[in-house]
């Protein structure tokens, strides 16, 4: 499953888009961090969020993968499909 979010700029735009939608879900890193280790049942820790969501011009940035994405999307989904 692709991504509806937008990503001509590939990873830096990822990172922009994955700190806006979880902003939208109302979701601290560390709760996203929890959120994505709960689904993919491995570890992902609040300073990998962080280099995620970080400028790229920063030491500590890392390319955000299209699944924590897509991970945070499935959950926005679940949100509306419960506010029904």
């Amino acid at each position: 499953m692709k991504s509806t979010i937008q990503q001509p700029g590939g990873p830096v735009q990822r990172g922009k888009a994955f700190a806006d939608l979880r902003q939208s879900l109302g979701m601290t890193q560390a709760e996203a961090a929890a959120a994505i280790a709960a689904k993919t049942m491995r570890p992902c820790a609040l300073r990998t969020v962080q280099a995620w969501e970080a400028q790229p011009d920063q030491k500590s940035a890392r390319p955000c993968p299209e699944w924590a994405i897509l991970i945070l999307e499935a959950l926005q989904r679940e949100a509306v499909d419960q506010s029904r």
